[in-house]
């Protein structure tokens, strides 16, 4: 005959039977007023005020806890600013407004609707902006970034979001637009060769006679019309990765991208000479470390779908090459060739290939040699 329980562990036991009898029949109840159907789920009517204070308080507390641990950058170079602007402009603006511009109506009856982001420097640290702004939020309509591997886009839109409550309306247009406004270009400067369709590039890239508006985005012009259309692709499928390139790229018909490349293709380079820095490695390579002559695919006498390096700004070819280096995914051609070049490259070789580039044209080389 076995003993019988001691009182302390049949106490124990009576309380975890009504705990779990508890727990059930919440459980159960729960499910039964979801089952009713009484709680409205339209955004119109909003949540009770204790369900919208959990959920603020849940998403703030899950925000700070993944963010914790990220080291944000610096973001005080003013390269930032434009393409960070130039994608807000697109992408955030019409949900969260600009100074100047109202947001979209129709956005601001989601629950909860989108905030005004004039406050979010105040709000929230770099390092939780870039959470926000890479992974976005459930079940409030904020998308997450669509190329995850890649920090350097978030970023730049961190460091403008931080600089948007200081900027008025004119400020504003001028780092989103670049003053290519595409409505201001057709009806009040009917002497330029383009019309809305190049506008959309020209703001950021600059229309092929001017420069970009940031040293981190590429000057188009002496690209092969092959080379562009390809690019374009590739953003467009995310083959080739970029939140800011591929919400554009993917709304682009045959015919519009087939304009862009044209346009650009078209436009000739200024000539100028390399400097030292890097010649060596641009025109030979180094047999020893396996790297072979940079010239060899992106020089004169290049394939066509081969992007040409000359003339694009050092901020910009470092800020590639690190990616390459990084592993970050692209396709085409230079993929396979790219990828395990990158990774011999030193912080130094990068920094002399840059300069030699950022200050040389292919034809200038190429009546150099």
């Amino acid at each position: 005959m076995s003993p019988r329980p001691s009182k302390p562990r049949r106490k124990i036991s009576g309380i975890v039977t009504i705990a779990v009898a508890a727990a059930l029949s919440l459980t159960a109840g729960v499910m039964l007023f979801a089952w009713s159907g009484l709680y409205s789920v339209a955004a119109s009517e909003g949540h009770f005020a204790v369900v919208d204070k959990f959920l603020r308080f849940g998403m703030q507390s899950s925000v700070r806890t993944h963010a914790y641990g990220i080291q944000a950058p610096d973001l005080s170079d003013p390269d930032l600013l434009p393409l960070g602007a130039g994608h807000y402009y697109g992408g955030c603006m019409p949900c969260h407004g600009a100074p100047g511009h109202r947001p979209n109506a129709v956005f601001q009856q989601s629950l909860p609707p989108p905030p005004g982001l004039a406050t979010a420097r105040d709000t929230w640290r770099d390092r939780e902006l870039f959470w926000l702004v890479k992974h976005g939020l459930k079940y409030t309509g904020m998308p997450g970034w669509s190329a995850r591997d890649r920090n350097d886009e978030q970023w730049a839109l961190v460091a403008f979001l931080k600089r948007l409550p200081d900027l008025s309306k004119g400020e504003y247009e001028a780092l989103a637009l670049g003053g290519y406004d595409q409505a201001r270009v057709v009806s009040e400067e009917p002497s330029k060769t383009f019309g809305a369709d190049i506008a959309q590039c020209a703001r950021c890239h600059g229309d092929g006679t001017t420069a970009p508006t940031s040293q981190l985005i590429p000057r188009l012009q002496g690209q092969s019309t092959a080379y562009l259309l390809q690019a374009l692709d590739d953003y467009a499928t995310g083959a080739r990765q970029s939140g800011v390139m591929q919400p554009i790229a993917s709304t682009l018909s045959e015919e519009q991208k087939k304009t862009f490349a044209t346009h650009y293709a078209s436009v000739p380079q200024s000539k100028r000479t390399g400097s030292v820095a890097g010649l060596a490695l641009a025109a030979s390579g180094d047999v020893e470390r396996g790297i072979p002559a940079c010239d060899s695919c992106h020089g004169p006498g290049r394939h066509e779908t081969y992007p040409s390096l000359a003339g694009q700004s050092q901020k910009y070819l470092v800020s590639q090459l690190r990616l390459w280096r990084d592993g970050i995914p692209r396709s085409g051609p230079l993929s396979p060739i790219m990828a395990p070049i990158a990774l011999k490259l030193t912080d130094a070789d990068i920094e002399a290939l840059t300069a030699h580039y950022a200050s040389s044209s292919g034809e200038a080389d190429e009546t150099s040699r």
